[in-house]
Formats: C-alpha cells, structure tokens, sequence
C-alpha cells in the first residue's frame, strides 16, 4: 500500500512471468552415454556431453548446447559405431570363415577346413574381434590330416619292404 502528500492510499500489485526456454530432450544414443550440465531439463545453455562404451567409436560431435532458440548447437546427435577388427583372410586350406557380424566389435568367426585337413587340438576355432579392434587368440591354420610324409624317423625299427607310409599321419600298413 502507498500514500500520497495528500493522504490518499492506494494498494497496487504487479505480476511476474517467467517463461523457461528448453530444448527438445533426445533419444538415449545407443552403444553410448551423455551427461548434461547443469541440468536433466535441457534448459537453454545446458551443455550436454557424449561417448561411447568400450568397443565402440562415437561418431559426430562429442558436445552440444542448447542455444537461446529452443534447439540444440549441432543437427544431429553423434552416434556410437561398432570398432572394427582387420578383416580375417581363409588361409591355405581353409574353406570357410563365417563371422557373426563381419569384422566388428564383438564378432565371433568360425573357422571351416577343407576335406583332410584340420585345426589342431588346442588351436581356436573361432576367434572373437575385442573392444580394442584385436581378434583374440593366433591366426588360424588348417594342418594335413591325411597325406602326411613319413620319415625315416617315423618308421618302426626294423620295418623293411614291402611295408609302405599310409594316408593316415606317421602310420605303416603291411601291402
């Protein structure tokens, strides 16, 4: 209330509006993460950060803000693609390589040999691509099962014609 010199009162108010300005939230960016300061609200000049998880590479801008006209500082929002291994090569002997999903994170590609060969015991059959962009274990070979060469080492003491190398590895058969 206020009075005048004169003696008059009067009561008088006033009103204020805030109006917040926000920018539109966006969906979570898969394979990834984002962190907004100062606020979840996306208030205009909130400043919202992203990256990805192990095994994954971000893609676009690692920043935005939300500016003063309601829209976010970059176009489109980064994504998280999948880090990627070399590309594996069938070696001598190898009829088939099958991956999961080619040669990207989490990958797992299995090794088929071709008739009479093989992998040996304790060698891996599938090989998986890391977060680092590594395929575990050694390269894949695929060894002669069946025509191996006989040497005079494997032959049995005394062994003379008519006994010959069979197919089968380090082995002699009677003709």
């Amino acid at each position: 209330m206020t009075k005048d010199n004169t003696g008059n009162t009067a009561t008088c108010g006033f009103t204020v509006t805030v109006e917040a300005k926000y920018c539109r939230p966006w969906a979570t960016v898969r394979h990834g993460w984002d962190v907004c300061d100062p606020s979840v609200d996306m208030l205009v000049r909130t400043l919202c950060t992203f990256g990805c998880f192990p095994g994954y590479i971000l893609n676009g801008s690692n920043t935005t803000i939300c500016e003063a006209q309601d829209r976010w500082s970059v176009s489109s929002l980064p994504t998280c693609v999948p880090r990627t291994c070399n590309r594996l090569v069938p070696g001598k002997n190898n009829t088939t390589i099958d991956c999961t999903d080619e040669n990207k994170f989490q990958s797992a590609c299995q090794y088929t040999c071709s008739y009479g060969f093989d992998i040996l015991p304790g060698e891996a059959r599938v090989r998986k691509c890391d977060a680092h962009g590594n395929w575990s274990g050694n390269e894949t070979v695929c060894r002669d099962i069946l025509f191996q060469e006989c040497t005079l080492s494997a032959a049995k003491p005394g062994a003379c014609p008519p006994y010959k190398c069979t197919t089968r590895r380090d082995r002699w058969i009677r003709n």
